[in-house]
């Protein structure tokens, strides 16, 4: 039977993600267990600041297809309003970009979305998960925050919490992506990963999770519990917010230990 994530509320905990400006987000390490720590953080911003960031995200997009095509001055005014502000473009598809902008802006982004990409993968990349869950958190949400729908992701790990693959399982709707743990656990024998962290996005811009991903949560640890694949954390990204099903307590107590 398949299971499914949507957007919306459900779940008898806050899914506002915490973010401190005096310690860092680190990740919980203990026998067996990988999740996200510090109870204290708070990731969403003022409005004020939230405006402030758009301008200066508009004002990078310029001054960056400046450098590439430098009449783009309309461009990049027409990519803001179809999209709304930076990361949203960058998450955009090609075409999509190109049908604004196109074919040499399309170009540009994409060469440097894809730069940016290969940093946050390398922060991931070399070493366990736990050195920084800053870094984990900021790959998940460049690559899933600003999608216009719903993906789920799997980040499978080896005994020392290292990562051994990153996969997309599958892309959802606006509202829902069907989960399937057969699949998921399928894959993990198959990449030799004794653990795993799923992620999923939410393009309400909500990372509250809801009342379908705490049951599909719930299941999938079950399954993963009878494979003896330690299912690390649930992290809902959505936008520049994010939550962590560890960090809720809403994962099954089999799998907090």
């Amino acid at each position: 039977m398949r299971s499914r994530f949507s957007a919306g509320n459900g779940c008898d905990a806050s899914g506002d993600d915490r973010r401190s400006r005096r310690r860092p987000l680190r990740l919980r390490d203990g026998p067996g267990i990988l999740g996200l720590s510090d109870l204290d953080r708070n990731s969403h911003r003022h409005t004020a600041a939230r405006e402030v960031q758009a301008a200066d995200g508009a004002l990078a997009l310029s001054s960056l297809l400046g450098l590439a095509c430098p009449s783009s001055g309309a461009a990049s005014e027409a990519l803001i309003a179809r999209f709304g502000n930076l990361p949203a473009i960058l998450a955009a598809s090609r075409t999509s970009v190109e049908a604004v902008a196109g074919d040499t802006v399309a170009d540009a982004l994409g060469i440097f979305r894809a730069a940016m990409l290969h940093c946050l993968e390398y922060s991931i990349d070399h070493g366990p998960l736990m050195a920084t869950a800053q870094a984990v958190i900021d790959y998940l949400s460049f690559q899933m925050g600003h999608l216009p729908l719903e993906q789920l992701r799997v980040l499978f790990l080896n005994a020392q919490n290292h990562l051994v693959f990153d996969q997309v399982m599958v892309d959802g709707t606006i509202c829902e992506a069907p989960c399937y743990p057969r699949e998921i656990l399928k894959r993990a024998l198959e990449v030799g990963a004794t653990g795993f962290i799923l992620v999923h996005n939410h393009p309400s811009g909500d990372p509250t999770p809801s009342d379908a991903d705490c049951k599909t949560t719930k299941r999938l640890a079950l399954a993963a519990e009878t494979l003896d694949v330690h299912f690390h954390d649930h992290i809902i990204v959505a936008g520049a917010r994010w939550s962590s099903f560890r960090q809720l307590g809403l994962l099954p107590v089999s799998q907090r230990s």
